[in-house]
């Protein structure tokens, strides 16, 4: 009876691993390459990209440098469990001080989405 429930448990936990880690990492890269595109640059013009899990959404932070646009740093945040595209992803600017760049910002070669 002990085995049973221990192996319930680490099924469980197992299950529980591999969707918050290697799943959602996959949604949110498959997100963020079509806001991309929506966004008119790929993943041709990346000179640098970091992915961390973000523990406090739940979600991913995609953190890239342009090769076009080295001035600027791109934060993309993956939401989970939206439905939308426009939901599930965000997209904020930062300059080289680490200072949020408006929407309506001109300088920005790839705005976020309004």
């Amino acid at each position: 009876m002990k085995f049973k429930i221990l192996l319930l448990i680490s099924i469980a936990f197992f299950s529980y691993a591999i969707y918050f880690y290697p799943v959602q990492k996959y949604f949110a890269e498959k997100n963020l390459e079509e806001y991309m595109i929506i966004q008119g640059t790929s993943s041709a013009v990346i000179q640098s990209k970091e992915i961390l899990k973000d523990y406090k959404i739940g979600g991913y932070t995609i953190s890239i440098v342009y090769a076009d646009d080295p001035d600027y740093r791109y934060e993309y945040i993956y939401f989970p469990g939206e439905k939308e595209l426009k939901d599930s992803m965000r997209c904020f600017v930062y300059d080289s001080e680490n200072v949020e760049i408006g929407v309506t910002n001109k300088t920005v070669k790839y705005p976020p989405i309004n």
